[in-house]
């Protein structure tokens, strides 16, 4: 008997799957309005971020259509498969490093040196001349923070982090393109040096955290904006 490989699914694609299976059946018709965003995590009790995310899937692969304002509908035009690999989620990315990048931060306020916290001043500086913003400056201060750690593998871990997750797949480029730059960004980043300098692992941590809290509201309101709820 042969092996089957064993995959781990992305949360986001599972939910996709689903609702596309639905529609196969007909239990949502062309042109049907789908249950709303609240509605759809609560029946399949996944977080609301995972069904946006499912959603925007669905709609790259041509299955709904996003009406601003009103809902979201099956296309007309839809034929009704599995939705394809679009790689990873943002949502769970964004969770991910919020975990692991505070840790870094507050190594970081306990071993960054001269030459660190100089490395970071010159991170801070491309990320201010990045106009208009790229993911450049963004990677060169989160690789600078790992480096201050003097940890070999927080710096790895980073580099894993922005090669093999960011930015990958259809569905990381659709968000990417409907992104906006919050004014804050750079002062957040500008808190997590100082708590560096200050050699204060809690406020370091405390900054990461609050940098990618504010990067999970950017994607909660990007998707969120062309659906039919605000995020609370």
């Amino acid at each position: 008997m042969p092996f089957i490989a064993v995959s781990t699914r992305r949360l986001y694609q599972i939910v996709a799957d689903q609702v596309a299976q639905l529609i196969r059946a007909g239990e949502f018709k062309p042109g049907e309005a789908l249950p709303s965003e609240r509605d759809l995590g609560r029946k399949l009790q996944v977080s609301r971020p995972v069904v946006r995310e499912a959603m925007v899937a669905l709609e790259i692969a041509g299955l709904v259509e996003v009406r601003g304002g009103s809902g979201v509908y099956v296309s007309v035009s839809a034929v009704p498969r599995l939705v394809p690999d679009m790689g990873e989620g943002p949502y769970e990315v964004f969770v991910a490093r919020r975990a692991l990048e505070g840790e870094i931060a507050a190594a970081a306020a306990l071993a960054a040196d001269d030459a660190a916290l100089a490395a970071l001043d010159a991170a801070l500086d491309l990320l201010r001349r990045d106009v208009p913003p790229s993911n450049a400056g963004d990677r060169r201060f989160h690789a600078a923070l790992a480096e201050a750690t003097g940890n070999s593998a927080y710096v790895e871990i980073n580099r894993f982090i922005w090669d093999e997750l960011i930015g990958r797949g259809k569905l990381w480029r659709e968000l990417i393109a409907r992104r906006t730059v919050r004014p804050t960004r750079i002062a957040e980043h500008v808190a997590i040096v100082k708590a560096v300098r200050d050699r204060s692992p809690e406020g370091a941590r405390r900054a990461a955290h609050e940098h990618l809290d504010g990067a999970i509201r950017d994607f909660l309101e990007m998707t969120s904006s062309e659906m039919q709820e605000r995020a609370p």
